[in-house]
């Protein structure tokens, strides 16, 4: 599983390349209104960024926030979160169950 830092290191590269044509960390930085060394830090991935500037690259690009962390991002296909059915639900509160009984049986 990738570091989220190159994650998002990814889809902000994969953004710029959709909008700019290239990798352009001075006009990211102008666009986003966020300071270039910031944009260099997000690319080096070296430290870590707040969630303004996540929010502030998301605002600029029209998409969510999560989006930007999640692997494998493609703008042009964007990710969707969808609701789990009843029946799925039903699973998932079963599994939780046996894996709560399998634990205490393992005490």
């Amino acid at each position: 599983m990738d570091d989220s830092k190159v994650v998002l290191w990814k889809s902000v590269a994969a953004l710029m390349q959709k909008h700019y044509g290239r990798e352009n960390l001075t006009r990211l930085a102008k666009d986003c209104k966020f300071g270039p060394a910031t944009a260099v830090r997000l690319k080096e991935g070296k430290t870590s960024v707040g969630l303004e500037v996540i929010d502030k690259i998301a605002k600029h690009f029209n998409v969510q926030a999560w989006e930007l962390l999640v692997p494998a991002f493609d703008p042009s296909n964007r990710p969707t979160l969808q609701p789990l059915s009843e029946q799925e639900r039903r699973l998932y509160a079963r599994l939780a169950e046996a894996v709560k009984e399998i634990r205490e049986e393992d005490r």
